[in-house]
């Protein structure tokens, strides 16, 4: 037991290399459960309201026998009120009960005490900047959790706050990366991401001049709106179309009754694996004003030249001038995979050069925007 109240060192490297591995803290939960010996131990990231559950989890063979246990897991018997429970405070599963008998719970009876998991301890894990998640050890049989291992989890779960806010600044740099990567690409100057109601969560500084000044384009109710009313109804129809998956890009031009004119592009923004945001980007709208070189779209040029994502992305940093070293910083590959990725291009668009790539680029975007 007074291991338990030591650092463990396996446990804590465990956690921060979770930072950035893929997927996160699977060593970190493997560590926990040995440290408590328990026959199951799990990281669950869920969001209020949501049925969506990521889980980093480690089970002892006992457990493994009995399959998938998302696939055996019924939430609408789950007691445990996850976000009511107070931060960096163990529970057991009596704690939820309400005085009913463990055995008689069909939580306990027909899930936890049937694959060996009906001794639970579980702490709530939040930062300051909203994002949280709960740690969780099980055991079999009779024999529970001490007071000085709900100490030792709480002390870990505090611990784990630290790094869970540094895995979250970690994502959203990554988002911005991945985001002003795409402004590269699509050749924008502005760009507000949305979330998955349609609501304005970021903008930056050249967008927000546009939407401060209020010709075209502006935000109301947090959302982007069109001053124009038959544009403001095109917009509407292209978000929705964006944010219920019908499609994963919208070209369109705003206009608002007079010679100006303002280009957007509408991205959809892959789901995150984990639902541990409190802000998750949907889509992207990146916009440039009238007078400069039209959006391009890497969809066009996908469908045109038959090339995935990535190689469009490429296709087009290339065009605009990067080296291949300097757009595989940019889409975060190797210069390697990169350097594939245009053979790949070459092959399919029927070139072997970069200055034909360059002017089918070029030609194709002219054409298809």
């Amino acid at each position: 037991m007074a291991e338990l109240l030591a650092p463990h060192d396996a446990l804590y490297a465990a956690m921060v290399e979770g930072i950035t591995s893929h997927p996160p803290w699977t060593a970190f939960t493997e560590n926990l459960r040995d440290m408590f010996a328990a026959t199951h131990a799990n990281l669950i990231f869920r969001t209020n309201g949501s049925s969506q559950v990521f889980m980093a989890q480690s089970s002892s063979a006992e457990i493994k026998q009995h399959g998938d246990l998302t696939k055996l897991y019924d939430a609408t018997t789950d007691p445990i009120p996850y976000f009511e429970m107070q931060p960096f405070r163990c529970y057991e599963i009596e704690d939820f009960l309400h005085g009913q008998k463990a055995e008689e719970h069909p939580f306990v009876k027909n899930f936890l005490r049937p694959i060996g998991m009906e001794q639970l301890s579980i702490c709530r894990v939040k930062t300051p900047s909203g994002m949280q998640a709960w740690l969780s050890v099980t055991r079999s049989g009779s024999h529970g959790f001490s007071a000085m291992e709900h100490s030792s989890l709480t002390g870990i779960s505090r611990h784990f706050a630290l790094a869970l806010d540094l895995f979250g600044r970690l994502r959203e740099a990554e988002d911005d990366r991945d985001a002003y990567a795409r402004v590269v690409h699509a050749g924008a100057s502005g760009m507000a991401r949305l979330d998955k109601d349609g609501e304005v969560i970021h903008v930056d500084s050249i967008a927000q001049r546009w939407l401060d000044e209020g010709r075209i384009i502006r935000i109301f109710a947090n959302r982007l709106s069109a001053v124009d009313p038959s544009d403001e109804a095109t917009l509407k129809e292209a978000v929705s179309r964006i944010m219920t998956g019908e499609v994963d890009e919208e070209f369109l031009v705003l206009k608002a009754g007079s010679e100006e004119s303002l280009e957007v592009l509408l991205f959809k923004v892959s789901e995150p694996f984990e639902p541990a945001w409190t802000h998750v980007p949907r889509a992207i709208a990146y916009m440039r004003m009238k007078g400069q070189e039209l959006l391009p779209s890497p969809h066009r040029l996908r469908v045109k030249f038959g090339l995935t994502r990535r190689e469009a992305a490429l296709a087009i940093l290339i065009a605009r001038g990067l080296t291949i070293g300097q757009a595989a910083v940019d889409l975060g590959i190797s210069e390697q995979t990169g350097r594939a990725y245009l053979k790949q291009i070459f092959q399919k668009a029927g070139i072997s050069r970069q200055s034909e790539l360059i002017l089918h680029v070029h030609g194709s975007i002219g054409a298809v925007c």
